[in-house]
């Protein structure tokens, strides 16, 4: 769930960096490698507010017994619905903005 969460913000930031212009959100450690300090960026930036999110909202004091006991189980099919529209979306947006710069409007 942390994992799909974390591709949802790195979609939400794209677009809203399209928006506003420059990047805005983003972390440079010169002292690593260029592939560990990117590794550490997605982790730090992407990775950790959707880990301390549900931290907060569902396993803090335990609230996840009453979550369970209010929502039954559907044996993974709303975390299915969830990962796989989380997956499909970004791509949806992907191939609408390749026709679209392909139809000359980009």
């Amino acid at each position: 769930m942390t994992l799909a969460m974390g591709l949802n913000l790195v979609l939400v930031m794209i677009c809203l960096q399209e928006l506003v212009g420059g990047r805005f959100y983003d972390l440079d450690f010169p002292a690593f490698p260029n592939f560990w300090a990117n590794v550490l960026a997605f982790f730090l930036l992407f990775l950790m507010p959707p880990v301390i999110l549900n931290y907060l909202l569902i396993f803090r004091n335990r609230r996840y017994l009453w979550l369970v006991h209010k929502y039954p189980s559907r044996e993974g099919k709303r975390f299915l619905v969830y990962f796989l529209f989380s997956m499909f979306v970004p791509l949806v947006l992907l191939w609408t903005g390749i026709a679209w710069a392909r139809l000359g409007h980009g």
